[in-house]
């Protein structure tokens, strides 16, 4: 059996701001703190309104968004996506909890972003059940119900 120590692995997001806007405005602001990387060109954000892209871009071209469709909910999705790559692995994207909105009218707020670069290589695993065969460690894929590799990132 595994088990993780680290069980969360969303991107977290906290509303820091949350003011009235001016002609039924709807302006979003995000600051990235990234964690772990110093390199913020490395990451691209995912805007999702009511389950749907609104838009995409790199962290650090990140500014004001402006809005002017009506949605009931609001997450984000993060992606580590290099500009130079020395790696063939692909990460997985980490995304936030859904934020929900009563009345999205006119709103003006400010969000900060925690970017950890552990998460998006991380595998939370919880009694997850382990095969080993010839050095190489397999797990069970809970959707597929098939087994898989355990991929080794740093190639210790």
């Amino acid at each position: 059996m595994l088990n993780s120590t680290i069980t969360n692995t969303t991107v977290q997001l906290f509303l820091t701001k949350n003011n009235k806007a001016k002609n039924n405005s709807k302006i979003l602001k995000f600051t990235p703190t990234l964690v772990g990387d110093n390199d913020i060109k490395n990451y691209r954000f995912y805007l999702y309104l009511d389950n749907e892209v609104f838009t995409d871009v790199r962290c650090d071209s990140l500014s004001q968004i402006d809005i002017r469709k009506k949605f009931s909910q609001l997450f984000i999705k993060i992606n580590y996506d290099p500009l130079l790559s020395t790696s063939t692995a692909i990460s997985t994207p980490i995304i936030s909890e859904i934020f929900n909105f009563e009345n999205t009218d006119a709103l003006d707020l400010e969000f900060a972003v925690f970017i950890e670069k552990d998460k998006f290589f991380y595998k939370s695993f919880d009694s997850y059940l382990l095969n080993g065969k010839r050095a190489t460690l397999y797990f069970m894929n809970e959707y597929t119900r098939k087994w898989e590799k355990l991929k080794n990132i740093n190639g210790d």
